[in-house]
């Protein structure tokens, strides 16, 4: 355990209070998996919590992301959900249970709790779950997946995860609200689908998505998706429109990969990155060696290796810009080699 979390537990004890760790830490550590996964929950009541860390960063339901040694954590109120005035939006009511907070959790095996001297407390038989190798719902699986279908695509991730099995009634919950995934917004689809493409059982978790037949509530295509190791990868298969959030930089890159999904050319190496086209030869099978093999034996790598500079072209061209595109791919395609003269006489020639 974090000695930064053990400080925070005991700061709110200290205050007469209740404070665990809770879900992916204490179940991880009982399986023997390395996390940093801390939540910690709490009796302590929200505006009491505010007063302790008054450099939290934001509040939402009564959890506060808190910012304490120089580390970010998040520290949830204990509360029961008493319903949804729409998808992810609760009307959150306090509580001083433990065990009513713990009911109003997702699933089984995230309802493990961790005090400050990393003794478990189970109340509702996470451990066994843990054990089988289970994903049950916390209670009625049907109005668990209805009021908020964000717990579709977690049990999906978990299942990939972690390699366990989806309990019977919580896979025809799942089924008949399978629609409701189209509600969610697409930040939140992309933040679960990421977890399921960076795990190493990325295979099964495609798999799962195709179960539950959520290619349309996703709007991906999941039918003859190759497993690389690049997320970015499996990305550039599946993305069929442009509404899930990537950066510029990420979009770039898949666009880049997509557009690399046939026969590569030696100025294909020169002009993408050569992440992209190994990427692009995984996606088809191909051996990605010969795309290291056509990099080393290119005669120039950037445009800083041509062996004559804007300031010279300008003494033979009026377009330099369109001259040098022109001498990068003579050079590439070996019909000039990399020498001043043979690039002036080039640009001689074919101005």
């Amino acid at each position: 355990m974090d000695n930064t979390v053990k400080e925070i537990l005991e700061l709110i004890e200290s205050k007469g209070y209740q404070a665990y760790i809770i879900g992916g830490y204490p179940r991880d550590f009982y399986i023997g998996r390395e996390s940093n996964d801390y939540d910690i929950c709490t009796n302590m009541p929200v505006e009491d919590l505010k007063k302790l860390f008054p450099n939290y960063i934001s509040e939402n339901f009564g959890s506060l992301k808190v910012l304490y040694d120089n580390e970010m954590f998040e520290i949830t109120a204990y509360r029961k959900e008493m319903s949804y005035t729409d998808v992810r939006t609760p009307i959150v009511e306090y509580t001083d249970s433990l065990e009513k907070d713990l009911k109003r959790r997702d699933f089984i095996i995230n309802t493990l709790c961790m005090d400050k001297d990393k003794n478990f407390i189970d109340l509702l038989g996470a451990i066994e779950d843990i054990k089988k190798h289970i994903i049950r719902s916390v209670g009625d699986p049907n109005k668990k997946m209805s009021e908020d279908p964000l717990r579709i695509l977690r049990a999906i991730r978990f299942a990939t995860t972690l390699g366990y099995e989806i309990d019977d009634d919580l896979d025809i919950a799942m089924k008949e609200n399978k629609s409701l995934v189209a509600n969610l917004s697409y930040y939140r689809k992309k933040e679960e689908l990421e977890k399921i493409f960076s795990s190493r059982n990325v295979k099964r978790g495609i798999e799962l998505l195709k179960r539950y037949d959520l290619e349309q509530e996703l709007e991906c295509n999941l039918e003859d998706v190759k497993v690389v190791s690049n997320t970015l990868g499996i990305w550039a298969q599946v993305l069929i429109n442009d509404n899930y959030p990537f950066t510029n930089k990420e979009r770039d890159t898949i666009n880049d990969i997509k557009s690399l999904l046939r026969p590569i050319t030696i100025e294909d190496i020169y002009y993408y990155s050569i992440e992209e086209c190994i990427i692009s030869r995984d996606i088809l099978g191909e051996d990605a060696s010969s795309v290291y093999d056509m990099y080393l034996a290119l005669p120039i790598h950037d445009r800083r290796d041509i062996k004559i500079s804007p300031r010279q072209l300008l003494e033979y061209t009026n377009n330099v810009e369109k001259t040098f595109v022109s001498i990068e791919k003579a050079i590439l395609n070996k019909q000039i080699i990399n020498e001043y003269d043979s690039i002036v006489n080039y640009v001689k020639m074919t101005e």
